[in-house]
């Protein structure tokens, strides 16, 4: 094998495992940014349905 060919496998197996690792940063922060999503979406219909539960209390102390 030439040293050309294995230099190539070489830098090849190196790119791959950099690939990788980076796919795996952007999951990691895909994660922490959806958990954080859900839970300001959780808040905001919590949020919504106090607003319409206020309304409705409202309209029935007339």
């Amino acid at each position: 094998m030439s040293l050309i060919s294995r230099a190539s496998i070489i830098l090849n197996r190196k790119f791959n495992k950099d690939i990788f690792a980076e796919k795996e940063a952007q999951q990691t922060i895909l994660k922490k940014y959806q958990k954080e999503v859900d839970e300001l979406k959780n808040q905001l219909m919590q949020a919504d349905q106090d607003n319409w539960q206020e309304i409705k209390n409202a309209f029935l102390a007339e």
